[in-house]
């Protein structure tokens, strides 16, 4: 979509907005179930959270009448990672968990990555980095794995992981921030000036005299 390329966020979810009554009409619920995930990413970008769970729901129950197992399991991923941004923390592991089975049954590494991040962001803000670490080092091996082009979801899985580390391993949370940061850098994201700026002070603190990069 040309809106949508160019960050017309507005008209590109207009747009979304007026072909999804004509599809139902139509009875295309393939492309229908598509435009819903793409209209609740809209939502979510835009920061309209009930909005983009609404069209999540939906979505979820085309996949289900279609028996699409790969769009249900990327419409459960998509899901469970807006609750986890609404804080909704014991629904979204459970819909979570559920998507990483899905995504695993289908065989989708890529989605599995996803979740995995999505879980490990979730269980790295409720105080438990080890697990946060499992899962965060799990999502990263299938990005490696997989070798596409680098993209968000790879940055936000390195500096959760890097985060987690933070506690006990500075060493190992420069590493991971430092490789975030070059895929920021690389795609221009604006969040690069922000993790420059943490990784600077974290390197500053580990320098000092008595800081071994272990847990101080």
């Amino acid at each position: 979509m040309v809106h949508l390329d160019q960050g017309n966020h507005e008209q590109a979810e207009a747009c979304l907005e007026a072909a999804r009554p004509v599809l139902e009409a139509a009875g295309d619920r393939y492309t229908l179930g598509q435009l819903l995930r793409k209209l609740a990413q809209l939502h979510r970008t835009r920061g309209l959270l009930d909005q983009a769970a609404t069209a999540l729901d939906r979505c979820l129950a085309v996949d289900r009448a279609l028996g699409d197992r790969l769009g249900e399991a990327l419409t459960l991923q998509s899901l469970g990672e807006l609750q986890r941004q609404q804080d909704r923390r014991d629904l979204a592991q459970a819909t979570l968990e559920q998507a990483l089975a899905a995504l695993r049954e289908v065989g989708y590494p890529y989605g599995e990555a996803l979740a995995l991040r999505s879980l490990g962001l979730l269980h790295l803000s409720g105080g438990h980095p080890r697990q946060a670490l499992a899962d965060l080092g799990a999502s990263l091996g299938l990005w490696q794995r997989l070798g596409r082009p680098r993209n968000e979801a790879q940055t936000q899985t390195l500096t959760g992981l890097g985060d987690a580390y933070a506690a006990g391993e500075r060493a190992a949370a420069e590493v991971a921030w430092g490789e975030a940061l070059t895929i920021f850098q690389e795609l221009g994201a604006p969040d690069a000036a922000a993790l420059a700026e943490r990784l600077s002070t974290a390197s500053a603190v580990r320098s000092r005299p008595g800081q071994d990069g272990g847990a101080a």
